[in-house]
């Protein structure tokens, strides 16, 4: 259909019903730019429904990594009570976790995949430096903190690296922090406090 602005003929062929809202919106497109127009419309509508499904997914992986956590704690909890040091009940953590996920990357076919990315001596250096800081100290810190004091005043303090992260992320990644993350994070860590103290 070509619009008579755009020479088209005042013909019988040349005339197609459409609601008023689809006639408003083509205006004097011609067919195939109005066919980019709908695909532009299609690829939006798609990247909508992948990020709304991403967000239930990372949610989703969220609270049952939470449940990962909350159970790692009282395992660990109970484990220290047999006078085991924090750093060999560290040992045994990552130890088991590294044989697990080595297992996992086999199985799913990624080990080797995944160990050729290590000649980039940059991500290795950072991942590292991130392994040391969180697994190793931040870990025997953690199992320090919940075999010398009520384990939910433990999780409750440990529970605040969201609000640290929030300036980090916002300074070094120039991410937009609202208020109502900032709330929301807050409402989150008092919810968890909440519910250890009750």
């Amino acid at each position: 259909i070509i619009p008579l602005s755009r020479g088209g003929r005042s013909i019988r062929e040349n005339i197609v019903q459409a609601c008023k809202e689809c006639n408003t919106k083509k205006k004097n497109s011609l067919p195939w730019e109005w066919q980019e127009y709908l695909r532009s419309l299609r690829d939006e509508k798609r990247d909508e429904e992948e990020k709304k499904t991403h967000i239930l997914m990372g949610v989703l992986f969220a609270m049952i990594g939470s449940l990962g956590q909350a159970a790692g704690l009282l395992f660990s909890k109970i484990g220290l009570r047999g006078n085991v040091s924090t750093i060999s009940a560290n040992l045994i953590r990552v130890s088991t976790a590294a044989i697990l996920i080595a297992i996992f990357s086999i199985i799913t076919g990624k080990f080797l995949k995944d160990l050729r990315k290590m000649k980039n001596k940059k991500a290795l250096f950072e991942i590292s430096s991130g392994s040391i800081v969180g697994p190793v100290i931040g870990v025997i810190l953690s199992l320090e903190a919940i075999n010398n004091t009520n384990i939910g005043i433990a999780s409750t303090l440990m529970s605040l690296s969201p609000i640290i992260l929030i300036p980090v992320s916002h300074f070094m990644y120039k991410e937009k922090i609202t208020w109502r993350a900032v709330v929301g994070t807050l409402v989150a860590i008092g919810g968890a406090a909440w519910l250890f103290f009750l």
